[in-house]
């Protein structure tokens, strides 16, 4: 008896309440009681005010729950994702930050407020080549920025990239000729190189966090050959070379490396492979000119360091090898002028040095100024020169106007 019970169809009742139950949940749902609050849209502005204020707070993890609500509907929001990678760089997490900046649209207002963040986020997760293109982008729209400019300075000198440095800084001489900090980055550059030993581990650490960077390894190479751990150096310079083997400062390194070990007939190989314009560069024909030397092509030599002293007639290491070749050709009274040349820069260079350790240069007078910039232009530099005595000029001024009555 209870069985048949049991098979029995539902009564009229029963299929009634379930109709209601059908009825009552999808009203619920179209009045969005039973939805996921993750899955209701939220309100753009309120979500962005509460976001900012969050942030205010120093509350990213909630100013990003917000956030990630409204991306979720939007996911090219561009404010959204630009206070997002502010979220994520609070809470240390810049791999993150850098996801989200670069999803935002390439030129608008947005990405480019985040490029200077962006950059040091780079920075922080060692995609320093990536870093200097981002600055350097940024100054293009805005060359005033302090911030991007001081990035810029230290990601070129920390990475031994002294002819990019010296073009950067002047360019920011045509742009702020009297301005002291200028000033004195293009002095520490030039006179205050950064040290291997000291770059060996800021480049073994940026290497680690991100492998594969060949301007990284060149330098890495560099500073293992000038502290004399060759085997080391020969090994970052090959791998430089397996990323970027038609990079000019990777192969001239490389050619200078060999041309240092005798080994000229590779040093010769490296730098066949450059290209017509690379190869008219000072800094190749300087290499050429000492496999050359090696070689006993005097002449041929003379010619290339010549052509390569058109370009750079200041440079000390120019200017000994063609004395040295000079004298090798019997032209001793060229050679010894060429030498004389070298030892007077030498001596100014010496000069400006002991002004930077004396430490007067960092609050200097006009008279400081003035005979920084006498030596500076009788080393060759007249756009520092210019720059020193405007500063001068500037200080005398100020003076001037505090004892006025």
């Amino acid at each position: 008896m209870s069985h048949e019970f049991a098979n029995k169809p539902p009564t009229q009742p029963n299929r009634l309440r379930g109709c209601l139950t059908a009825v009552a949940l999808f009203a619920l749902l179209a009045t969005g009681w039973l939805v996921p609050k993750w899955l209701i849209r939220p309100d753009e502005q309120t979500t962005l005010i509460g976001a900012r204020a969050a942030i205010d707070r120093s509350q990213p993890a909630s100013a990003r729950a917000l956030l990630q609500r409204l991306l979720y509907f939007q996911p090219k929001h561009p404010e959204a994702l630009y206070l997002l990678g502010d979220c994520w760089t609070t809470e240390g997490r810049f791999a993150n930050a850098i996801d989200a900046w670069l999803s935002l649209p390439e030129d608008s207002t947005w990405a480019i407020k985040a490029q200077p963040h962006l950059g040091l986020a780079l920075m922080n997760e060692g995609r320093l080549e990536e870093a200097e293109r981002i600055f350097l982008a940024y100054l293009r729209r805005d060359p005033d920025t302090q911030q991007a400019r001081d990035q810029l300075h230290w990601l070129l000198f920390n990475r031994f990239r002294p002819r990019e440095l010296e073009q950067f800084l002047e360019s920011q001489l045509d742009r702020f000729p009297d301005r002291h900090s200028v000033l004195m980055y293009a002095l520490h550059s030039e006179l205050r190189p950064p040290q291997p030993r000291e770059g060996i581990a800021f480049l073994e650490q940026t290497n680690k966090r991100r492998p594969g960077q060949a301007t990284v390894l060149m330098r890495l190479g560099n500073c293992y050959w000038q502290t004399g751990r060759i085997d080391e150096a020969q090994l970052r310079l090959q791998e430089a070379l397996a990323i970027a083997a038609t990079n000019r400062d990777c192969l001239l390194t490389a050619a200078n490396f060999c041309i240092d070990q005798r080994a000229f007939g590779e040093a010769h190989k490296l730098l066949a492979m450059l290209s017509a314009k690379d190869a008219e560069y000072d800094r190749t024909l300087f290499l050429k000119s000492l496999i050359n030397e090696s070689e006993g092509k005097f002449k041929e030599a003379l010619e290339q360091i010549d052509y390569a002293m058109q370009q750079r007639p200041d440079d000390v290491a120019y200017l000994q090898l063609s004395g040295s070749l000079r004298q090798r050709l019997g032209q001793n009274d060229e050679a010894l002028e060429k030498f004389r040349e070298a030892n007077r820069l030498e001596t100014v260079q010496s000069k400006l040095v002991e002004l930077i350790f004396q430490g007067v240069l960092e609050y200097p007078t006009p008279e400081n100024c003035k005979t920084v910039a006498d030596l500076l232009e009788s080393r060759g530099r007249p756009a520092q020169a210019r720059g020193w005595r405007a500063l001068a000029m500037k200080l005398s001024e100020r003076s001037q106007g505090r004892h006025k009555p």
